[in-house]
This record gives C-alpha cells, structure tokens and sequence, in this order.
C-alpha cells in the first residue's frame, strides 16, 4: 500500500513528466512473423492446435525469399510468462523459457547435460527501439543469457534446445544469436554485436564457377573403423587461360598437395551465360548451367565424360532457391536422384567429374570442403566430420596443433592446454561421433580424458576457446 501512495505522491509532484516517463510492459516471446537467424533461419507463422492448445508454428528456411525453401520446424506456445516447445516427434511439450523470474539465486529448467535446472546470476533490463526488455544471465557461462521477447542470445546448440550446448560434431559446437527481427515491422529488435543483419536484404549477383581458384574434397568412408584414410583430401584448381579454336579456356587440374603445379591437367573448361562447358579430347560437353530452373530437364548427351551411362540422360530439376553460403547469395539446384548444385561452387557431395554416376559408389563419401579464391576462402564447411584437419585450409581458423602434449596412462589421455583462455575440451571419433566433452574454467592447466572402455583407434582431441577458435590434434588409443 506504502508504494501506491508513493506513486501517486510523484504523479502530483511531476505531473506530465511522469506520464510521459517509459513504463516497463513484458513483450513475449512467442509472436507471429517474429525471425530468428544463428546460422538457419527461424519464423513464427500461423498457430495450430494439438492436445487442445494453440502453438505457433515455427518453421526453418534457408533461402531468400524465407517461404521458398521453409519447413516446419516445431512449435511453441507462451503462457503465464513461461514458453513450451513441443518438437513434431515429442510426445509432450518441454520448458525452455521461464520468464517469470525476479532475483538472482532463482532457478529455471535447463536443457544442459549436466543438470535439469540452473541458477539465474543477474536479472537487469536493457533498451530495445527504445522498449524496456529484462535481460537474465545464468550462473554457467555455457547456459547463456536470454532477453524476454527475444530468447536466448547464446551459446546454443539450435533454436529450439536454446539452453542445450552439447556439440554433435566439429563446427556446430556453439551458436549465438545473429539476430531477432519483427518482419511485420521490419524492424530488428536485436543484432549481435559485430554482426550483420538479413542477408536477404542484400543485393543478389551471379557468381561465376569458372575463375582461379582452388577446391579441396575430403574422403569419408564410413566403414573404415582403422581410418587409413583419415588424411585422404583431393585437390582440384582452376588456373591458367588456353586459347583453343578461337576460345579462351581455363585449366582444371586435379592434385594431391596444395599445389596446382604438381597436379595434372583432365580437362579445358569455360563459362558463358551461366553455362560451364568441359573440353575433354576434342569434343566440348555442357558441364554446369545454372541458368536451370524449377521443372527443367538437363541432359547430359552420351558419350559425355560426366555420363557413365550408356545413353542420354534427362535429369529434372526437382527445386531451386537463393541462399546465403561464403559471404554471398547463391542459387541452389535440386535434381531428382542427384547430386544438387550452388552457384559458383559446383557438385558438393561428389568429386567435380562424377555428378551423375547413378551408382555413386565411393564417390559419395566425398564432400566439398572448401574453396580458395586469390583473396583467402570463399567457402568452407566445417560441419563434416574431420575436414578441419586438411591441411591446404589451416588458414582458416582452425589450427592443428603440433606441439600439443598429449600424454597416455593406462586409463586417460592427459591434455597439457597450450594456453589459457579455453573453454571447452572434446573427444571425437573417426565418424565424427562426440566421445567425451567437458568445460574448462579458462585456466591453463591440464585435462583429463578418461580412456576407461575406449576401443583401440584414432581419436581427434579438439579444444574450443573462448573466442570459438579450435586446436585440434590426432592420438592414437
């Protein structure tokens, strides 16, 4: 009662001053057309009812504009300050967020490995356009903070496990927030710090495949439990103008080293009006049109080095989209039965000269890593099992380590750490499967991998630090 009085003693006092002052008002979460973008794209549109309640459905895109490739993704629902999710295959709907918190020391349902529940640190209230949004900071670093309307900002591992940081394989350890935007208004009611805004507000241009340039493919072969092969890459280079019958080509070199100059030359290419022609012996072959759309048929003649078959083949075009890959707007190609293409990249689940082997075979244990420009990297995945260790890419940001000790007991792996600052220490077999984790205070020091139970083999040690940079280093078991 103390306090209304109080209220109104200022109203009296300050008159329109207090009536013009911000009042706080809680904005939810849940919010149709509200978009979200950590690396997928996320948009609220339409509800749906299941068990007698309303969700939103929530659906996942990649490309520009969001409804040409969207899918749904999930659903969620706000009530009483709190949001479920309930994901298609749950049989019950789970908290992610608890917005009703008041104090530090309070607790709120966790989706982290170790623990059901955390501690809430701080809870203090920061401007969005101008609005009053309270802000909570966990007490784990790796449990991150949320923003009541916006959700959390990071690390997470995806939209929907928003406190979840358990990594499933190199690359997609952590994810922060990129930003939050209300496509109703247009406005962004949230952007990462040093970070870019809707890439599909940028201006689309065609990007060329045949430029110098250089492509590196890693071999995964599944069903090989002693990985000799681990360290298999192929390197294949664009470089070299030929003038041939009165047309400028360029050289495509395959190579084992990093090195176009010991590689061997298989075949002239050259592009003309989004079309990449091969010139194999003395005939040229339609390799890449990119000009292709939803419902075209491309055909790959007989005879054509890129055609194992014994005759023609028409292959329909199954969907294309825009999408955002190395730093650009890129049009995607979807066949039936084949391997899709992206703009100025290629084939990037086979080796250039094998996109329409029917039978695949080993070829399909081969996938694009990256792609060097004369101005550094203008692709890379690193979501793909241990291509963060090809060796022609160690400029990119992930180092191997060298000089990392690694000691051996009969029960554990001792990691000497080569510095402070790392937050995060991982185990990670042959196909890419997370053996063991743990979290690191920052402290330099050692860690301890229990080795109780591991089969004999080549693991790959990996430690994260605090700027999401990985050492990664091979051992032996």
């Amino acid at each position: 009662m103390k306090k209304n009085y109080f209220f109104i003693l200022m109203f009296v006092l300050f008159g329109c001053t207090l009536v013009q002052a911000q009042e706080y008002e809680y904005v939810p979460f849940v919010r149709e057309n509200m978009e979200w973008f950590d690396g997928n794209k996320y948009r609220f549109i339409g509800d749906t009812v299941v068990d007698g309640k309303t969700y939103k459905k929530c659906y996942q895109s990649d490309s520009c504009p969001f409804e040409d490739n969207m899918r749904l993704y999930g659903f969620a629902r706000e009530e009483d300050r709190v949001v479920y999710r309930l994901m298609p295959d749950d049989e019950q709907e789970s908290v992610i967020y608890d917005f009703r918190v008041e104090k530090a020391g309070d607790r709120v349902p966790s989706w982290s490995w170790s623990d059901e529940w955390v501690t809430v640190a701080r809870i203090d209230t920061i401007l969005v356009n101008g609005e009053k949004r309270r802000r909570i900071e966990l007490q784990d670093l790796f449990d991150g903070i949320y923003i009541e309307g916006i959700g959390s900002i990071g690390p997470r591992l995806d939209f929907f496990y928003l406190l979840d940081n358990i990594p499933t394989e190199i690359g997609f350890t952590y994810k922060t927030l990129g930003y939050a935007k209300n496509i109703g208004t247009g406005e962004y009611e949230y952007v990462e710090e040093g970070g870019s805004k809707d890439f599909c507000e940028m201006e689309y241009e065609y990007t060329p495949y045949v430029k110098e340039c250089g492509f590196g493919y890693y071999h995964y072969d599944s069903e090989d439990k002693l990985a000799s092969d681990l360290d298999l890459y192929y390197h294949y280079f664009i470089t070299g103008e030929k003038v041939t019958d009165g047309r400028t080509y360029m050289r495509l070199v395959e190579s084992s080293t990093c090195d176009y100059a010991s590689g061997t030359e298989v075949a002239l290419i050259r592009e003309e009006g989004q079309k990449v022609y091969l010139l194999a012996g003395e005939k040229e072959w339609l390799w890449y049109d990119f000009s292709l759309e939803k419902g075209d048929l491309f055909t790959v003649e007989a005879g054509s080095p890129l055609n194992p078959t014994d005759g023609e083949l028409k292959i329909p075009v199954t969907n294309t989209y825009v999408t955002y890959l190395g730093g650009r707007l890129r049009k995607v190609i979807f066949f039936e039965n084949y391997s899709h293409w992206i703009e100025g990249l290629g084939t990037v689940d086979r080796l250039p000269l094998h996109p329409f082997d029917p039978d695949c075979g080993t070829q399909c244990g081969d996938k694009l890593y990256y792609q060097r420009t004369n101005s550094g990297i203008g692709y890379l995945n690193n979501g793909f099992g241990l291509t963060s260790l090809e060796p022609c890419s160690s400029s990119v940001g992930t180092t191997e380590a060298d000089l990392l000790r690694i000691a051996r007991t009969p029960d554990a792996l001792l990691v000497t750490l080569p510095d402070d600052g790392y937050r995060l220490a991982e185990l990670i077999d042959t196909t890419g499967r997370l053996v063991w984790c743990d979290y690191l205070d920052g402290e330099s020091g050692e860690v301890i991998i229990p080795a109780t139970g591991l089969a004999s083999g080549v693991y790959i040690v990996v430690l994260t630090n605090d700027r999401g940079e990985r050492t990664v280093q091979k051992v032996v078991w």
